[in-house]
């Protein structure tokens, strides 16, 4: 894989996709409005995450922050969770804009943050004519987990802003 935001390596293109995703506001339970597909792979040293953010009006996507850990309230976002003990309470944070801002943190004791944690970590995002385009590269040497453990909970959120659209 090479992390450059485009998603067209043949890994990304023949590899399953997750479920679809729900929307969580403004209509609970409803089915997204724009599509979003995402993948997951890994090699030996890294976790990869590809997400394809459709959007039916890709020049009214909205994207200006690039700074380290922004807060994300006016942007287009993805942002991931991933719980590597499986205990539902603690989790790593993972999130981006269409500009390309990384924002990481630590979620723990039922959702409180600590966002002045930052790992190694690599995400690259491209504009398309069929929306924005994600891909992350997590080193597993940037995370703690059980050896042997071989699932972990997992968790996407797309935020659409100008429709104020919230999938998971």
């Amino acid at each position: 894989i090479t992390v450059d935001g485009s998603l067209d390596e043949p890994a990304w293109e023949s590899a399953p996709h997750i479920g679809e995703l729900i929307q969580r506001q403004p209509n609970p339970g409803a089915r997204p409005t724009e599509a979003t597909r995402v993948t997951i792979l890994n090699d030996e040293n890294h976790l990869y995450i590809g997400v394809m953010a459709y959007d039916s009006e890709p020049d009214k996507i909205v994207a200006q922050d690039m700074t380290r850990d922004a807060v994300l309230r006016n942007e287009d976002s993805i942002e991931i969770l991933l719980d590597t003990y499986g205990d539902q309470r603690n989790a790593y944070y993972f999130a981006t804009t269409p500009a390309g801002a990384l924002i990481d943190g630590l979620l723990y004791a039922n959702g409180q943050s600590n966002l002045d944690w930052d790992a190694i970590w690599d995400v690259r995002t491209q504009r398309t004519s069929e929306g924005w385009s994600a891909e992350f590269a997590i080193p597993f040497k940037s995370l703690t987990f059980p050896t042997g453990r071989t699932r972990w909970g997992f968790n996407i959120s797309r935020m659409v802003q100008r429709k104020q659209e919230e999938s998971r």
